[in-house]
């Protein structure tokens, strides 16, 4: 756990890395930190006249801004669970402009509202008349939802065909209109598995830093896949191996290989803190960190620390041209002083439809350019140096 001195020294560090390298022209950066008791990461919105403050989920698993309002059912409980995070309330902000009541972020909290224009300021840019979703019903069956209910969908749609003629209006395309942002591509650092970590994302470019080994360029599954939300962030992934490497840094060993589908895929999700494994894998890890349910996975922290002999997941991408390496390790996140769980589920036995979110996302460096419909993908270099390079 950080001390606050900690994490002061690297909060400065990051501001300072940022300033010494500012953004090439055409790149906009946004600065993302661990928040609902890191199951997730948020960045902060000022939003309308005068501005309300309000944290929302950065999700590369849908495409749309829509924010918590505060008269919605959710935010009138008697817990007051929109206090942590803020809510957005139309009626307060001279700038809004109501527009229609058709708005659903369809995810699985089933968030229904209105659709309102406002100024919205983000990353030290301000962006005025601003289309998003006020959501006033969360219509899931289960009580609250147990993230932010607000989010900055990143994963722009293609309604029309796999060339993505006709993108949704989201986030993104604002970015692009509004002359801040060049292409519409994304790169994607969450920094390491720690309390309170720092991740940045890029919008227009990548930051070569954060590479810790040569990029791998692949297609994404096509849009019009039934894959697919219809954005291109969903791969295919060509195997599951366990390696092991001495502590003298010799040769990895692969100790074994796991029988999976040659059409196993998984969504590339920031808005999902888990890693959901075809089901051969899950049950190798779970033995590991003797789990013994998939609904319960706490373990010791003691698996926090590196292994002797160095194991490690290792996933292959473009027919294991590319194989990103996950250190058993990073599988175990810190809730407390003595409370550990592993951010790990099972998914189909075959490996279709996994979920590929932030427990991985961890270890990569990810680089989507979604007018190509590409992704682009190397083991990650935890630095707080940069090398932005605009697209």
């Amino acid at each position: 756990m950080k001390t606050f001195l900690q994490q002061i020294l690297m909060g400065f560090a990051l501001l300072s890395a940022t300033s010494a390298h500012p953004n090439p022209p055409g790149v906009l950066s946004l600065s993302v930190q661990r928040v609902v008791n890191q199951s997730a990461y948020g960045v902060e919105l000022d939003v309308g006249t005068p501005p309300q403050k309000v944290r929302v989920n950065v999700d590369t698993g849908s495409p749309f801004l829509g924010l918590a309002g505060t008269t919605s059912n959710w935010c009138s409980l008697a817990t007051k669970p929109c206090a942590q995070y803020g809510s957005y309330d139309n009626r307060t902000s001279a700038t809004a402009k109501w527009d229609s009541d058709d708005f659903s972020n369809q995810l699985i909290n089933h968030g229904f509202g209105s659709y309102v224009n406002d100024t919205v300021k983000v990353g030290g840019h301000t962006f005025k008349d601003i289309m998003f979703g006020m959501i006033t019903n969360y219509a899931a069956s289960f009580p609250a939802p147990r993230v932010i209910p607000g989010l900055i969908g990143l994963a722009p749609v293609c309604y029309v065909n796999d060339s993505c003629a006709a993108p949704a209006v989201t986030f993104q395309q604002i970015l692009i209109e509004a002359g801040h942002v060049r292409s519409h591509t994304l790169g994607v650092y969450l920094g390491p598995e720690e309390e309170d970590a720092n991740g940045e994302l890029l919008f227009g470019g990548f930051d070569r830093a954060k590479q810790l080994d040569k990029p791998v360029t692949f297609k994404a599954i096509p849009v019009s896949s039934p894959a697919t939300r219809q954005s291109a962030n969903t791969a295919n992934f060509s195997s599951v191996a366990v390696v092991r490497q001495s502590a003298d840094q010799g040769q990895a060993t692969t100790t074994h290989r796991f029988n999976i589908s040659s059409e196993s895929y998984g969504v590339l999700d920031t808005g999902n803190p888990l890693w959901a494994l075809p089901a051969p894998v899950w049950e190798f890890v779970a033995a590991y960190f003797h789990i013994d349910s998939g609904d319960n996975t706490d373990v010791d922290c003691s698996f926090r620390s590196p292994p002797e002999d160095g194991t490690a997941l290792e996933v292959g991408f473009s027919n294991d041209e590319l194989k990103i390496r996950i250190p058993i390790e990073r599988l175990v996140t810190q809730y407390g002083p003595n409370s550990c769980a592993s951010p790990i589920r099972r998914c189909g036995s075959d490996g279709e439809g996994c979920a590929f979110g932030d427990a991985f996302l961890r270890s990569t460096y990810t680089f989507f350019n979604f007018n190509e419909q590409t992704i682009t993908m190397s083991n990650v270099k935890y630095t707080n140096l940069r090398d932005i390079i605009a697209v």
